[in-house]
């Protein structure tokens, strides 16, 4: 089973390590990718360390700025009603999306697209997971993600799921094989009219981007 421990305190390295030494693929959280690296260093099986900044910080740098034009979105995936939600759920008096913070930005996509199932996905898979998540919907992901994995494609990400990608030999193949078939998909919606191949080129151009930022990630 796929555990994810958020945080690298005592109760969550003690629990992780004892899960790990049961046989189940732990990944330890931080905001410090290497106290997350020296926790999951010290466990007697295979574990991982992951780090949501990093993977925000890719997020941030690389989905397009949108400036209103886009569901009035600051950033890609950030309509005004989700940003309206989370100043109401904060407290925080609702300002120009536009003028969104970098901070903000990162705590809505984390509480709306990373959790709760990116952070027991190894990294890279994780940045790529929350990506189409964002911008095309949970249930496209999961999908994409089961598609590769060649098991039902229900999606549901549940144990089976987590199962296989904990099976997977090599995720960075899993993470090429989801890019190539987005980009499949995105030349099979444009490419019957010529008007629209700009917006296969802006389309293409991301992908690519989002794939390199997922391998880089991942280790490549």
């Amino acid at each position: 089973m796929n555990i994810g421990i958020i945080g690298t305190g005592n109760m969550g390295k003690t629990l992780g390590l004892a899960w790990a030494r049961a046989g189940h693929s732990v990944l330890f959280g931080s905001r410090d990718l290497e106290k997350a690296k020296a926790v999951a260093a010290e466990s007697e099986n295979p574990a991982h360390a992951g780090d949501f900044d990093a993977a925000a910080a890719f997020a941030l740098d690389i989905f397009p700025k949108q400036e209103g034009t886009l569901e009035d979105a600051a950033y890609s995936g950030i309509s005004m009603p989700v940003y309206a939600a989370y100043c109401k759920l904060h407290g925080s008096p609702l300002g120009d999306p536009a003028m969104m913070t970098r901070g903000t930005a990162a705590a809505i996509y984390r509480a709306n697209w990373w959790n709760p199932y990116c952070p027991v996905l190894p990294n890279g898979l994780d940045f790529l997971f929350f990506n189409i998540a964002l911008l095309e919907g949970l249930v496209h992901a999961v999908f994409s993600l089961q598609r590769v994995l060649k098991i039902d494609q229900d999606g549901h990400f549940g144990v089976v799921t987590m199962s296989a990608v904990r099976d997977a030999v090599d995720i960075k193949a899993v993470i090429n094989s989801i890019c190539d078939s987005r980009e499949a998909n995105y030349l099979s919606l444009f490419k019957a009219d010529r008007r629209l191949w700009p917006a296969y080129a802006r389309c293409s151009l991301f992908n690519s981007k989002v794939q390199a930022a997922a391998l880089k990630l991942a280790g490549a």
